[in-house]
């Protein structure tokens, strides 16, 4: 398991996964995610014109609803909603978390374990 920055970057390069935020930038209050306003969404263009994405996945409602409504007409690409990891979502336990991320993401990954051999 990658604990340090370092691992972790080197996991996710190894496997061909990048992480970005849908907003270069917003005007948030607090941490709270139904306060967010004046999205600026981030330039993905250049990230479709030198990859091939395959999958994309977004951590929570907030973060799927940004990408629906900035990204997605740019990447005509669906997206899976993943249940937030956020502190603010303690309602799932990490069990609960690791078994609906697992079930979410088993197609794509079983797919880029079969690519990689």
């Amino acid at each position: 398991k990658p604990e340090t920055i370092e691992e972790k970057r080197a996991l996710l390069l190894n496997h061909g996964i990048a992480l970005w935020d849908c907003a270069e930038s917003c005007k948030v209050v607090g941490s709270g995610d139904n306060t967010i306003t004046e999205v600026s969404p981030v330039d993905i263009r250049l990230l479709l014109a030198e990859s091939p994405i395959e999958a994309i996945f977004c951590n929570g409602t907030t973060a799927w609803q940004l990408y629906m409504e900035y990204l997605y007409p740019v990447t005509q690409l669906n997206a899976v909603k993943l249940p937030s990891t956020s502190p603010a979502n303690a309602a799932l336990k990490d069990e609960v978390l690791y078994q609906k991320w697992s079930s979410l993401l088993g197609p794509y990954l079983t797919k880029l374990r079969e690519d990689l051999e």
